[in-house]
């Protein structure tokens, strides 16, 4: 595992609720937030779902999604890739979580349940969390300064992964 694919896992795994983004009926874009229930070693995630909603017709019909999450000012990633529907009780079994239980009523044995499986093809993060905020505040200070952009550094500050 590359250290940019390393720091992105961490990053993600920091967030509770991310913004999937699938194509509508209409060719448009139709972004809703989920709250995550699993993110995998090589950073594929987990969501679970109504079998009616319309985020599983638009999966079905295009399976190209993203995924974006923003944590203030200092914490933002983007993940692209494909997302399929999957109905599978013993992963279930594993994700399930009792906050769910204001969507499904019935619990984990609602029929309508599915799962969301969103395979990560390729990721971006940006982190100016604690020190490299700091680091990243005095550059660009020192940036504007000297009429130039600031340096950003990479695989700390921001990075891309292959996945």
């Amino acid at each position: 595992m590359t250290k940019e694919t390393e720091k992105l896992h961490d990053l993600i795994k920091e967030f509770d609720t991310a913004m999937l983004v699938t194509q509508g009926r209409d060719g448009g874009l139709d972004v809703r937030p989920m709250q995550i229930a699993a993110v995998e070693e090589n950073c594929d995630l987990w969501f679970l779902t109504d079998a009616d909603s319309e985020k599983v017709r638009e999966i079905e019909s295009n399976p190209r999604a993203q995924v974006v999450a923003q944590d203030g000012e200092a914490n933002f990633l983007s993940l692209a890739g494909t997302a399929r529907v999957v109905e599978d009780r013993r992963k279930l079994d594993e994700l399930w979580d009792e906050s769910y239980q204001t969507w499904f009523p019935g619990g984990k044995a609602d029929p309508r349940i599915r799962l969301i499986a969103f395979d990560a093809e390729r990721g971006e993060y940006w982190d100016n969390r604690g020190l490299n905020r700091v680091e990243y505040m005095l550059e660009s200070a020192r940036a504007r300064a000297e009429g130039r952009r600031p340096h950003v550094k990479e695989g700390e500050q921001h990075g891309e992964s292959r996945l």
